[in-house]
C-alpha cells in the first residue's frame, strides 16, 4: 500500500485551463498575437510558465516576445479575481477518504508556490498536505525530480512506498526521473491515446478510483 500520494495540480487536482484561456488571450492580445482556443491551450500545458508561452506563442516565439507576454499575463492575474477554477468533482471527498485512512497528501506542480496555496487554502482547506512544492525559480521544474525530492526529504519513506498522481507526459517523466511510480488520471488535459503506457501502475478516470488503491 502506498503511504504518500503526491499530486500535480493542472488537470489533477483543478480545473485551471478557463482561467487560464482568458487570462493567456488578454496577454496575448495586448501585444497582437493571435488568440488560442481551449484545445489549442490544453496541447501548450504541462511545462513551466515560461515553456507554456512558448508554446502558446507558436511562430511568434522569441526571448523578447516570451518576455512581454509573460510581463502581461503576471500583471493580468495579479489583480483577476478567479470565479472559474475549481477542484475537479470528487476530489476533496476522496482527499479527505485518503487523509482519513493516513495517506499522507503533499503537491508537487510547475505551477507557482503561492498560486496552489492560494486556491488550496480557499477550496480545499480541510486538507492537510505536508508539503506543497511549486515552481520556484531557480529552482529547477517539472520534469526535474528537485519538487518531489524536496517533499521526500520531508518524510521517512522509502520510494516504493509514494506514488505520483499526474495527466501529462510531464508528469510520467517526472516520476521516472524522482524513481517513483505513477498514476495518470484522465480527466486533464493531456492526449491520452498518445500517452506511453509502460511506466504508468494505471490510469483512472475518476478520483474516487484512488480510493481502492490503497487498499
Amino acid at each position: 500500500m502506498k503511504k504518500l500520494f503526491i499530486f500535480d495540480f493542472d488537470g489533477t487536482l483543478f480545473n485551471t485551463i478557463g482561467q487560464l484561456v482568458n487570462n493567456m488571450n488578454q496577454a496575448l492580445m495586448i501585444h497582437d498575437f493571435p488568440e488560442l482556443t481551449l484545445n489549442e491551450y490544453k496541447l501548450a500545458v504541462g511545462g513551466n510558465l515560461n515553456q507554456v508561452i512558448s508554446n502558446v506563442l507558436k511562430s511568434n516565439n522569441n526571448e523578447e516576445n516570451l518576455k512581454k507576454v509573460k510581463e502581461s499575463y503576471l500583471e493580468i492575474i495579479k489583480d483577476y479575481e478567479d470565479n472559474i477554477t475549481r477542484p475537479f468533482d470528487d476530489i476533496e471527498e476522496t482527499l479527505t477518504y485518503l487523509q482519513e485512512n493516513n495517506i499522507q497528501l503533499a503537491i508537487n506542480s510547475n505551477r507557482y508556490t503561492y498560486s496552489i496555496e492560494g486556491y488550496v487554502n480557499k477550496y480545499l482547506k480541510n486538507i492537510n498536505f505536508i508539503d506543497i512544492q511549486g515552481h520556484n525559480p531557480p529552482n529547477p521544474s517539472k520534469p526535474d525530480a528537485y519538487g518531489i525530492n524536496q517533499i521526500l526529504n520531508k518524510t521517512m519513506l522509502n520510494k516504493e512506498d509514494v506514488v505520483y498522481v499526474g495527466d501529462s507526459p510531464t508528469d510520467i517523466q517526472t516520476a521516472k526521473n524522482a524513481g517513483i511510480d505513477c498514476i495518470i488520471v484522465t480527466w486533464g488535459y493531456a492526449d491520452y491515446d498518445a500517452m506511453d503506457d509502460e511506466y504508468i501502475l494505471t490510469r483512472i478516470s475518476k478520483p474516487s478510483q484512488l480510493k481502492k488503491l490503497i487498499l
